[in-house]
């Protein structure tokens, strides 16, 4: 697994984020981050985060009041505050998948992102709102403890059996592994119990 760090707003940065933004993303992702983030700095980061996407932006950020450790109270915003600023950047709102991705965030993350979460897209993306979340999420549901509520994110019946949804997680785990195989061997040997726990285990690359 490889992560590049990069302050956007380091006066030497401006070659590495054009790269960033000229290469373009289907998907991306900001969760709870711009609550850490000064305020003077929100319209460059939403900024980026727009120019950088060819598809799909998911975004959540602090909402005001809401607890946490480095949160800026000058940085938190309602998520509609948010959404105005993409939508400024030309990026179109979905109503829709914001609720499935609320409602898929619930009730692990119900403390942020069931509140914060929003979905928008490019505007040369054609594919319409919904509010029906996946087949193969909706299928998780009825094997794993997920829950969705009234946000939009409400599974319908699927119809699949169970081999069918065995045969869906076996599919997630397999490319899991070829995603990030040292992050699954090391994932396999803790659940053995045979991880080390004395601080020797190295990261995952």
């Amino acid at each position: 697994m490889h992560r590049l760090s990069v302050d956007i707003f380091a006066p030497g940065a401006e070659g590495c984020l054009r790269g960033l933004v000229d290469e373009g993303f289907d998907l991306v992702m900001s969760f709870e981050v711009a609550e850490h983030v000064p305020a003077q700095f929100h319209d460059r980061l939403v900024q980026m985060l727009a120019k950088a996407t060819r598809r799909w932006p998911v975004f959540s950020a602090a909402r005001p009041g809401q607890l946490g450790t480095g949160h800026l109270n000058e940085s938190m915003g309602p998520r509609q505050e948010w959404q105005r600023m993409f939508e400024e950047q030309g990026l179109v709102y979905m109503p829709g998948l914001s609720g499935v991705a609320r409602g898929a965030a619930y009730h692990y993350r119900g403390y942020d992102l069931f509140g914060n979460t929003i979905v928008m897209k490019h505007p040369s993306n054609l594919e319409p709102d919904t509010q029906q979340a996946a087949h193969s999420l909706c299928a998780m549901q009825q094997e794993l403890p997920l829950r969705f509520f009234d946000s939009g994110g409400t599974c319908k019946e699927t119809g699949t059996s169970l081999e069918e949804r065995k045969n869906m997680t076996g599919e997630r785990d397999r490319l899991e592994a070829q995603l990030w195989p040292s992050l699954t061997a090391l994932t396999q040997s803790a659940r053995s119990g045979a991880a080390p726990c004395n601080g020797s285990a190295q990261p995952a690359a």
